[in-house]
C-alpha cells in the first residue's frame, strides 16, 4: 500500500512538474516571438493614432490637414484624394482630376471610411490610453503628425 502512495505522489509531482516547465516554455517562446516581430498595424489604426495626435497638437492646422485627408479617404482608408470646395459643396478630387461626391455616409466612396473612424474615435481612445500617454504634450503630439502623414502632400 506505501508503494502505491509513493507512486501517486510521484505521479502528481511529475505531472505538476511538467504543467509548470510549458508554462514556462511557452511564456518564454511568446516573449522572444513578440519582441522578435514588429507588429503591423491596421489602416484604422492609423488612422485613429493620427486623428488622436492632430487633436492632441493643439494646432488647427494639424487638425484640419488630417480631417480633410480623412475625409477623402477611400472606403479602404487610404487618401487617394483631396478635398475641394465647388458650389458651396465638398468633394474630393483624385490626383487623376476626376472628382468624387463627399457624403458621410456607410455606403459612399468618400466619407464612409471618415464616418467609420469619427463615430469609433472616442472608444479606441478610452481603450488606448498607452498611445495617448505617449503623446500627452502637443509638441510630441505635433511630431507624431508630421511623422505620420500619408501619401505626402501634392
Amino acid at each position: 500500500m506505501k508503494h502505491i502512495y509513493i507512486r501517486m505522489v510521484i505521479g502528481v509531482l511529475a505531472f505538476t512538474l511538467g504543467v509548470t516547465a510549458h508554462k514556462i516554455w511557452t511564456k518564454f517562446q511568446w516573449h522572444s516571438m513578440r519582441s522578435a516581430v514588429a507588429p503591423t498595424l491596421s489602416t484604422d489604426e492609423k488612422w485613429h493614432r493620427l486623428y488622436e495626435a492632430a487633436l492632441m497638437s493643439g494646432l488647427a492646422d494639424d487638425r484640419e490637414e488630417v480631417v480633410d485627408r480623412l475625409l477623402c479617404s477611400n472606403r479602404e482608408g487610404l487618401p487617394d484624394a483631396w478635398l475641394t470646395e465647388r458650389d458651396g459643396q465638398s468633394w474630393c478630387q483624385n490626383a487623376d482630376r476626376t472628382i468624387h461626391e463627399l457624403r458621410i455616409i456607410e455606403s459612399s466612396e468618400y466619407g464612409s471610411f471618415s464616418k467609420r473612424i469619427t463615430t469609433s474615435h472616442r472608444l479606441w481612445a478610452m481603450r488606448n490610453l498607452d498611445f495617448v500617454r505617449s503623446i500627452g504634450t502637443a509638441k510630441s503630439a505635433r511630431a507624431y503628425v508630421l511623422s505620420h502623414k500619408w501619401p505626402p502632400d501634392r
